[in-house]
């Protein structure tokens, strides 16, 4: 996982406030980042891990970017390999509801 930096942070935390998005989270994890998205490990509770989420940021070309908090299942046992799945999981199940990476 990449790490993240303090400028990153702020922009992710003015995007999603920008989406809606009103609670405080603290960015964790930067998990990928590509062309069209970028996937963050988020916590609103900075000290359980069981209550991470997901911040998938989509920005595709010529389409205003969106931020999407999705949750996930974790386990206090869990190992890295375990919640890299459930993050695969949760982002796969994302882009499978939305059309507009089906065109």
């Amino acid at each position: 996982m990449l790490p993240v930096f303090e400028e990153d942070e702020k922009t992710l935390i003015d995007a999603m406030r920008l989406n809606g998005f009103n609670q405080k989270y603290s960015v964790k994890k930067k998990i990928k980042e590509t062309g069209l998205y970028s996937i963050y490990l988020i916590s609103a509770n900075e000290q359980i891990m069981l209550n991470d989420e997901v911040l998938l940021i989509e920005h595709p070309p010529a389409k205003e970017p969106s931020a999407h908090i999705l949750p996930i299942n974790l386990t206090e046992s869990g190992t890295a390999t375990e919640i890299m799945k459930e993050i695969a999981e949760a982002v796969s199940a994302h882009f499978a509801r939305n059309e507009y990476w089906f065109r």
